[in-house]
């Protein structure tokens, strides 16, 4: 559980959730997919979140991202946010903007129905868990001389693809024995059916 007196800070003031849906435009340094997503980390993310104590975290979809912040100054941050998309040439959706942190992070995707916890408590501690995962992405991204964006290069033996979250995900997987699927299909394009096989498959 997480300790009280950190839950009590962490609710202190007038603390929100906000949730900012941006779609790209077809302008550097967006227009090569490769490159879009560490771009935006780069060029949006890092510099709006330098220096601030505030809990967020961002995550892709192709054409656009999502970007959500919990903050009680964000009276003070908006104005920024407006001016760097409109810099950048991000689109703003504000369809999520009744979008709540319990109502995100705290329901049955990530709270089980026989769980001990509580949808604030779970809530808290899952925007925690995606907070350090976005600062160490912030942390690991280098912009090449292109104006693109990339994330650094690990040749560790640990990480076969040079990407430092490979080993991120194998510790997460020891310490939390979590399962996925992997599907394999075999077939060409004049076949009716597919062959092939799933298999449940832990790191």
């Amino acid at each position: 559980m997480f300790p009280s007196h950190l839950i009590h800070h962490f609710r202190e003031g007038n603390m929100n959730y906000y949730s900012h849906i941006l779609h790209f435009p077809n302008a550097k340094p967006f227009d090569r997919t490769e490159f879009r997503w560490m771009s935006f980390v780069g060029e949006f993310v890092a510099p709006l979140m330098r220096n601030q104590k505030d809990l967020y975290w961002c995550s892709y979809y192709g054409g656009f991202a999502r970007f959500r912040l919990y903050t009680d100054c964000y009276d003070q941050i908006k104005p920024r946010i407006d001016s760097m998309c409109s810099t950048l040439g991000l689109t703003r959706d504000d369809s999520e903007k009744e979008l709540t942190l319990v109502g995100d992070l705290g329901h049955s995707r990530f709270l089980a129905s026989n769980s001990t916890s509580n949808s604030q408590n779970r809530a808290e501690l899952v925007l925690r868990y995606l907070h350090s995962v976005s600062e160490l992405l912030v942390d690991s991204i280098q912009k090449g001389q292109d104006g693109y964006w990339v994330l650094e290069k690990n040749t560790n033996q640990e990480n076969p693809h040079q990407n430092s979250f490979e080993s991120l995900a194998h510790l997460l997987a020891n310490m939390t024995e979590f399962q996925f699927d992997v599907s394999v299909t075999l077939r060409t394009a004049w076949m009716p059916q597919e062959l092939g096989g799933s298999a449940t498959l832990h790191l």
